[in-house]
């Protein structure tokens, strides 16, 4: 904030924390009473739909200048049906996919040679076999656990359903999930399992940490934050990590995807817009804020694209063996195809994790349960 007040030194502005639950709700609630609203507040992209009919401050005219700035797919995350940008850019959740390299090096398993998802189940097989079962190429959860590191296996589906270009809605809003894209994405994700590449149902996130402190898991696949969860979690396995992008459907085929993604609205109860706008243009819109927010709060960049070419996102990153963590996650943001919102997107996620279980236990096929989690999308309110 010294840096801000240099430039605006009549401007202050106070942080306020809440959970991302009790912010959105507590948002929703003050927008639609009139009353009781920040100046700003942070909207996941999932939950954008909530705000589209409640008074939020148009900042198209603010933001149209940095058009080319941003991946397209961001754009229409914070877009509301008409066009109008109700909030500005501040992160995507890129995935990537992040590899024991001393693992990898011990068995003989060439991490170049994983290309494909198929690759990548060859690999696990590979490294299954010279290790007696010991290690295994990833988790493979139900659920995700609290103070986790691992992903679970909707926001894996989540992540290869973007990724091939699928979608939960079309642009109209009607479900897609149970198309091609979808059945592919959830028989991928079976076979990690019936290929006995997987470790199943780790049930805590002391369980999941055991697991890689005790070499049982070699790789990861996650969103950009697996960074800041590795470094404060696992600090002693500093260069025994290594990242990659993720391997794709097909040779040659996309290997960028998002799980996820957060914005930054200004409300239309704010007294104070332009020096809010002002904060946010500081914040979310200057290369050296990005790299401070990095360096300070963790915050991995992956989505402002002047910041994704400054020499410091490039470079090497310690932790993965030098591997340039921040430039794989920025083109993983950079290749990720659209991925609509839509207002029933935590009933079809709901439907999705109901009827997870039952299908990994073998009842059923990939397309009859995207279908059955289409059937309860479309009837629920």
């Amino acid at each position: 904030m010294d840096d801000f007040h240099k430039i605006y030194p009549n401007i202050n502005v106070k942080f306020v924390d809440f959970s991302t639950s009790d912010t959105h709700t507590k948002l929703a609630t003050a927008l639609a009473g009139g009353a009781g609203a920040p100046d700003m507040s942070m909207v996941q992209d999932r939950d954008a739909p909530r705000f589209w009919n409640l008074p939020l401050i148009d900042l198209t005219d603010c933001l149209t200048p940095y058009k080319t700035d941003f991946p397209e797919f961001k754009w229409d995350k914070i877009a509301r049906p008409n066009g109008q940008l109700q909030a500005a850019p501040w992160e995507a959740d890129a995935a990537v996919m992040v590899y024991r390299r001393d693992l990898f090096k011990k068995y003989g398993i060439d991490p170049s040679s994983i290309k494909t998802w198929d690759d990548y189940i060859t690999a696990g097989k590979a490294l299954n076999t010279a290790s007696g079962g010991k290690t295994k190429m990833v988790m493979s959860l139900p659920v995700s656990n609290d103070n986790g590191i691992a992903g679970h296996i909707m926001s894996d589906f989540n992540m290869m359903l973007n990724q091939q270009g699928g979608l939960y809605f079309s642009k109209d809003g009607k479900v897609a999930v149970n198309a091609p894209e979808g059945v592919t994405a959830l028989e991928m994700l079976a076979k990690f399992r019936t290929a006995g590449i997987s470790l199943n149902d780790v049930s805590s996130g002391q369980a999941e940490k055991a697991a890689f402190e005790g070499d049982q898991v070699a790789t990861i696949l996650q969103q950009a934050s697996v960074s800041f969860a590795l470094k404060s979690t696992l600090k002693d396995m500093s260069g025994k990590w290594g990242a990659m992008e993720l391997p794709a459907f097909t040779a040659g085929g996309n290997r960028g995807a998002i799980r996820g993604g957060t914005s930054i609205a200004i409300t239309g109860q704010s007294k104070n817009p332009e020096a809010a706008w002002k904060f946010l243009q500081f914040w979310l819109l200057r290369v050296d804020s990005r790299w401070k927010n990095y360096q300070v709060g963790g915050l991995v960049e992956n989505l402002f694209l002047p910041a994704a070419k400054d020499a410091r996102f490039q470079a090497g990153d310690p932790y993965f063996g030098n591997d340039p963590f921040l430039k794989i996650v920025a083109k993983s943001a950079q290749d990720a195809p659209i991925f609509y919102e839509n207002l029933k997107t935590n009933q079809l996620e709901s439907a999705f994790k109901q009827r997870l279980r039952p299908f990994l236990a073998g009842t059923g096929d990939a397309k009859s349960m995207l279908d059955s989690v289409a059937a309860d999308t479309d009837k629920a309110q």
